[in-house]
Parts: C-alpha cells; sequence; structure tokens
C-alpha cells in the first residue's frame, strides 16, 4: 500500500482518503453494480467497531462527516474529523479494509439505497450524459458495463439464480481489495512520526493478494465506434457539445 502522510498544524480538521483502483469497469457480468454496492457496504460495521452507523455517529460528534464515490476503474472513501478525534476516527476507518462485517441484515436496505440512488440520477443530466457514452463504447469492452446497479440488476439477478448476493459481494471484495491497488491520503495536525507509527499500526493487516489493476483485453471504441453523433434530450433547459477523441492508453506516463 502507498500512503502519503502531510503534517497541517493549522488546520482544526484532519482527513483521510482510500482510494482502491478497483471500479464498476471490474464488476462481473451478471451483477452490474456490484462495485457501487460494495461502497455502500464497507460502512456498515466491522469486527472490532460492529454496530451499524458507529462511525458515522463518531464523525458526528467530532465536528467531522464521510463519504465515497465509485467510479469506471476506483473506488475512493474519505473522511474528515476534528484533530483531537483523528486517531480514533483514522483507527475505525482502517477496519474497512481489515474486517468488514457486510451485515447481512442491511443487504436488502443498502440494495434499495443504490436502487434510489440510479432512479434519483435517472433525472440528473450529466450522469444521463455519462451513461450515454458508456453505452456507446464498444460492448466487449467494460466501460459499456451498467456502473450504477439497481435492484433488478443486483438482487433481482441473485434470486433469479438462486444465489446469494451477499456471496457475490464477499467475493468481489476478497479478489479485489488488496493492500497492492490501495493508495491512502492522510493530513493531520499531529507530527509526521506520529502519524506514520499510526498509519502503520492500523493499517498493516491489510491483506495483500498480489493483486494488480485490472486493464482491458479490448479498446472501448473502435472502428464501429467512432465518427458516430448522438442527439438526445436533457431534463433541464441546456445545450451542451461532448465531443471524445479515443486516444493509446497513457496511464503508464503519469
Amino acid at each position: 500500500m502507498e500512503v502519503l502522510i502531510a503534517q497541517d498544524s493549522d488546520q482544526n480538521n484532519a482527513a483521510a482518503a482510500m482510494h482502491v483502483k478497483v471500479g464498476f469497469m471490474s464488476d462481473p457480468i451478471d451483477f452490474p453494480g456490484i462495485a457501487h454496492f460494495c461502497e455502500h457496504m464497507l460502512f456498515l460495521g466491522t469486527k472490532k467497531y460492529p454496530t451499524v452507523g458507529e462511525f458515522d455517529k463518531f464523525l458526528a460528534a467530532n465536528n467531522g462527516m464521510s463519504n465515497a464515490y465509485t467510479t469506471m476503474n476506483a473506488t475512493c472513501f474519505y473522511f474528515s474529523v476534528a484533530n483531537q478525534g483523528f486517531y480514533e476516527a483514522l483507527d475505525r476507518f482502517a477496519q474497512f479494509f481489515v474486517m468488514p462485517l457486510f451485515n447481512a441484515d442491511y443487504v436488502q436496505r443498502e440494495v434499495k439505497a443504490v436502487d434510489s440512488e440510479h432512479k434519483k440520477n435517472l433525472e440528473n443530466d450529466p450522469y444521463r450524459v455519462f451513461r450515454l457514452y458508456c453505452h456507446s463504447a464498444c460492448p466487449a469492452h467494460p466501460l459499456h458495463k451498467f456502473n450504477c446497479g439497481n435492484y433488478d440488476t443486483l438482487m433481482g439477478n441473485a434470486e433469479a439464480m438462486g444465489v446469494s448476493l451477499r456471496d457475490q459481494l464477499l467475493d468481489f471484495y476478497s479478489r479485489y481489495y488488496s493492500s497492492d491497488i490501495m493508495k491512502l491520503s492522510i493530513v493531520a495536525s499531529q507530527p509526521l512520526d506520529t502519524l506514520t507509527e499510526w498509519v502503520a499500526s492500523m493499517f498493516y493487516p491489510v491483506v495483500s493478494k498480489g493483486q494488480t489493476v485490472p486493464i482491458p483485453s479490448t479498446i472501448p471504441f473502435g472502428p464501429d465506434e467512432v465518427a458516430v453523433a448522438f442527439r438526445f434530450k436533457t431534463v433541464r433547459k441546456m445545450y451542451w457539445t461532448w465531443i471524445t477523441f479515443p486516444i493509446p492508453e497513457s496511464k503508464h506516463l503519469y
């Protein structure tokens, strides 16, 4: 795991973010949206801190907040909290990646939360444009996948196949949530040596599974997908032009 630690003694709040290099493009074909669903479920208790909602309750009591998001090839979790509560908040946060419970009692609730998020996005113009962008990609490329997921693609598919959605979630987490593709950033008022000691002790148990960043074997916009124009009607009154130029993969040059 790569870690970036910064000290800022002028701020009243501290913050941390964990970037996991896996997103919806790694969703299994039968369960679109499971990366997003995993993001939701990680907040629902760990072996060390099993009470659901305890993390957010602690942050709220210490002038803090938390959130997360899932993109094409990454999932990011982050929080901020008053400096005096950073040690305890960071310890709770680390357990997301050490021993999450994926509480079975809340699977149905979080699937509905994902479904509600998708339904809300149907009226969101930037999201609609992004979905069109994904849909216009080559069907064989993982960018073509349904990024958010909904009740039908998660619980509906699991019930139709006669399998446990939670088991599918555990398989996804076990495969991809590896320290090899995680990057942690923190900023707080404590001395760098202290912060380094905290990170080493809290995140040392995160398992390395020899995972590498998933790289698609195909390109998203090949000969059949380029030189194509789409016209779409926005929900709000606005005019938009979005032009995409496919270029060779450049991430290795960053």
